[in-house]
């Protein structure tokens, strides 16, 4: 009789702690889940913010934005490149460098942001995002590491700046950026800006001071017919609160960067 009792009471302790371990484990596991997506969530874009759409088609591109940015397209509206010299496709502008400027316009030499035949006037602004395209002849391939490298030589050869300017960058080393569509080449850079002079055999000569100081990052990806850049530049400051809210808008942007029209 004991043995039967004491077997009976064994069964059903076993059987307790078999339920207590199973739900224990379903529990442990939804915890999991909840956990690892509660982390998704806190690291992933707000993608919610994007609620506007470029579609470059004749560069086949397409790019989500906030509301608060612009897109400075081409002064014709028909899609061509925004600045045809330097590759540029289109340039976004934070609206909020246009507020400041108006706020800041009782110095005697401000004067507020202005659009122009669609065009805005650079300077006019702290930081710019632009895009860049070049397309891919005679069945040439080129990577996004290549293709860094050589809008890196493009940016330190003045590409930016006109006969009036001297330029000097300074690179980081190239890494991957794994966007939420591509993988990028990346690299951030310092650039000063310098006025300058000719000089005696013609050669472009750096006077005074730096008349901006700059800072940039760019991402590069390319594909079967064509490789491209994204261009963040800024002459905020790292510490301030504009620079961190427009660099996650930018990060934003560059994860909802895609190819379109065709695939490779």
């Amino acid at each position: 009789m004991h043995n039967k009792i004491f077997n009976r009471k064994t069964i059903i302790i076993a059987s307790i702690i078999a339920v207590v371990l199973v739900v224990g484990l379903v529990l442990w596991n939804s915890l999991g889940d909840y956990l690892g997506d509660a982390i998704k969530e806190a690291v992933k874009p707000d993608e919610s913010k994007l609620s506007q759409t470029h579609n470059a088609s004749r560069y086949f591109f397409r790019v989500g934005y906030p509301e608060d940015w612009y897109v400075e397209e081409d002064a014709s509206g028909f899609g061509f490149q925004n600045d045809s010299e330097r590759g540029i496709v289109i340039k976004m502008f934070n609206s909020a460098d246009t507020n400041k400027a108006v706020t800041e316009s009782s110095a005697p030499s401000a004067t507020a942001p202005t659009i122009e035949n669609g065009m805005a006037k650079e300077n006019d602004y702290s930081t710019v995002i632009n895009f860049f395209y070049r397309g891919i002849r005679n069945g040439e391939e080129i990577t996004a590491l290549d293709a860094c490298k050589k809008y890196m030589d493009e940016f330190a050869s003045g590409l930016m700046y006109g006969d009036e300017y001297v330029a000097e960058y300074s690179f980081s080393g190239i890494s991957d950026f794994m966007a939420d569509n591509l993988t990028f080449s990346r690299v951030s850079y310092a650039c000063n800006v310098y006025a300058c002079e000719k000089g005696a055999n013609g050669e472009k000569v750096k006077t005074g001071e730096p008349v901006e100081t700059l800072r940039g990052e760019l991402y590069t990806a390319s594909r079967r017919a064509a490789y491209y850049a994204i261009n963040f530049e800024t002459s905020l400051e790292t510490s301030s609160k504009e620079y961190n809210e427009y660099r996650k808008d930018f990060i934003n942007i560059l994860n909802d960067f895609r190819f379109s029209v065709f695939d490779d």
